[in-house]
């Protein structure tokens, strides 16, 4: 349990806690203390700011938001293979989702579920309607969440329909996992 508490604090910012303890916070999010959910943000942040200072070192000119979809395919597949999320199981990777968006201050809910879709709305979020916030930063943080879900899981998609920075009321999205035969003759 040390180990994989050790594993997940090193990439996603977790603190060391018990296994038993992180899968509580993962079906449970609202119980995650506030000091733990912002130690989580701020070393997200920290490894975003890494990755990006990494790649303008190696000589690249990658932009925030494909830095921000690279960690976050990264973090997405670590969470999937230390608590086994599985491709098929839908509820579970919108669990982890939700779960994800929460951890930054961003209150997200399942608002419909019909098979393999699914949509969550966004009515509270940290940054929307600060002075510094707007499309682009909030294209970046998606660009995270893209990849998280791809991290996640290869056969699930997301679509941004509405979002807080553009004006709307609130954020909204939709997930859907596709089957492998559509992956496949799409590849053919």
């Amino acid at each position: 349990m040390k180990r994989l508490s050790d594993k997940l604090s090193h990439l996603t910012g977790f603190p060391r806690l018990p296994h038993w303890l992180l899968r509580v916070y993962l079906r449970f999010p609202a119980l995650v203390p506030a000091r733990i959910r912002w130690r989580i943000a701020t070393k997200g942040l920290g490894l975003l700011l890494s990755e990006i200072i990494k790649s303008n070192e190696s000589g690249s000119n990658k932009d925030i938001s494909k830095a921000c979809k690279e960690l976050g395919s990264k973090q997405g597949e670590k969470v999937k293979n230390e608590f086994k999320v599985a491709s098929k199981n839908f509820n579970q990777s919108l669990r982890v989702i939700v779960f994800a968006n929460r951890l930054f201050g961003i209150n997200a809910k399942i608002a419909e579920k019909n098979g393999n879709m699914a949509k969550t709305r966004i009515t509270k979020c940290s940054w929307a309607g600060s002075d510094y916030w707007g499309a682009k930063p909030c294209s970046a943080l998606s660009a995270w969440e893209i990849g998280l879900v791809e991290g996640l899981n290869p056969n699930l998609k997301v679509k941004f329909l509405k979002r807080m920075s553009k004006g709307d009321d609130y954020c909204e999205a939709e997930y859907r996992l596709e089957k492998n035969e559509k992956l496949r003759s799409k590849n053919s």
